[in-house]
This record gives structure tokens, sequence and C-alpha cells, in this order.
């Protein structure tokens, strides 16, 4: 599996001064309205789609989330050039994330960000108690891991010869 991560506020609900830190309470149905309503269907679709609505009611574990696996292949072709004197050469290629050459949707590097991923602000409560939620995410949870490191995600190729002596 891919690196832990955990779902977070995108403010600070315990007042600590510090935003993005707060772990996402999963509230269950009738404990929450949207404060866009048209939101509604994507934050039910994100909850489902994350395996965040298994904790419904609860806070999941701090790093209870995993990015998907990393898959990438590296290849190097290395050829000896004939000794010359008291010098060895080689000439060599070598290809960083091959299966991204071969096919752009392959080796893909996602992961969340330090504190966590930010899905929603808590905008207070209504009249009946219910949270207020503003979704700021994706209703796949692929969209919202917020760091894709592009370098490692590109496929990546070098040539050159290496001179020993």
């Amino acid at each position: 599996d891919g690196e832990s991560f955990s779902y977070t506020y995108d403010n600070d609900i315990n007042g600590d001064g510090v935003r993005d830190n707060d772990l996402f309470y999963v509230p269950n149905v009738g404990e929450y309205v949207m404060a866009n309503p048209a939101e509604a269907a994507a934050f039910e679709a994100f909850l489902v789609n994350s395996g965040l609505d298994q904790y419904r009611g609860q806070v999941p574990p701090r790093n209870s989330f995993k990015a998907p696996r990393i898959n990438l292949w590296d290849i190097k072709i290395k050829q000896e050039l004939p000794a010359m004197g008291m010098f060895r050469a080689s000439v060599f290629f070598s290809i960083k994330n091959l299966g991204n050459l071969l096919n752009s949707d392959w080796g893909q590097v996602y992961t969340g960000s330090f504190d966590g991923i930010d899905i929603a602000e808590l905008d207070g409560f209504d009249d009946q108690g219910r949270q207020i939620i503003d979704f700021e995410g994706s209703e796949n949870y692929l969209d919202n891991l917020d760091q894709r490191f592009i370098e490692n995600s590109r496929w990546q190729a070098q040539m050159g010869i290496r001179i020993d002596f």
C-alpha cells in the first residue's frame, strides 16, 4: 500500500490556532446540512468512495487511510567498453518510471500532505445542532489527495558514458 494519511477539516476546529490538523468527524446521515445543498450527493459519494462511511458517528483513527500503492519500474542497460590502458569505460541508458513512459496513467505517485487531507470546512451548527459542512473535495477520493509528486510521476531517461581510472 501507499503512504498513510488522515482526513482533516480545512479550518481550526479546536481553536488551537492551527488550521488543517483537526481530524474529520464523520457525521451520521441527519447530523449535518451542507453549506451548499448541491454538494450533498458528492459529499455522500465521497464518504463511500473513500471508506469514511464506515466511521459514521466517530472520528477515524489518525493515519488510518492509505494512498494507492506506488508501482515504479526502472530499467538500466549498461555496456562495458574494451579497456583503454589504465582506463575502463562503459556506456549506459536508463529509464526511471518505465510504466509511465508506456502509459501516462501508470506510475503515478499520490500521497497526502504532512498533516492530512483537507476535505471540508465546518461552518458552525444550525438551529438543530447539526454540522454545517462546506465540502471542498471531489467524490473521487484520489482527486482529494492534495500532493502528487509530479517529478516522481513522470518518466525520465538518461544516457551517458562512465570512465573509471
